[in-house]
């Protein structure tokens, strides 16, 4: 089985019971961004440095997109407390 390290933390504080309908709302976007980065790792043909470059770029722009516009624009103090 694939290990899957940030869509487990999300599924974990959606089932967290602290986590309010809102805060779900919020993760349930996050859990479609995971899928979404997911989906364009797996289209990425390149290989060696411009591979790299390429995840690389896909990395950064889910996690500006996790941390940015989903949690700190929440406002959510639950989601900010989060670890992973």
């Amino acid at each position: 089985m694939a290990q899957t390290p940030h869509k487990d933390k999300i599924l974990a504080a959606m089932n967290n019971p602290r986590c309010s309908d809102k805060d779900k709302k919020i993760l349930l976007k996050a859990l479609r961004a995971y899928e979404t980065w997911v989906a364009d790792m797996d289209k990425v043909t390149s290989s060696g440095k411009d591979r790299v470059v390429e995840l690389t770029k896909l990395l950064n722009q889910y996690k500006d997109h996790l941390e940015a516009e989903l949690v700190i624009r929440s406002g959510s103090h639950f989601l900010i407390r989060q670890k992973g």
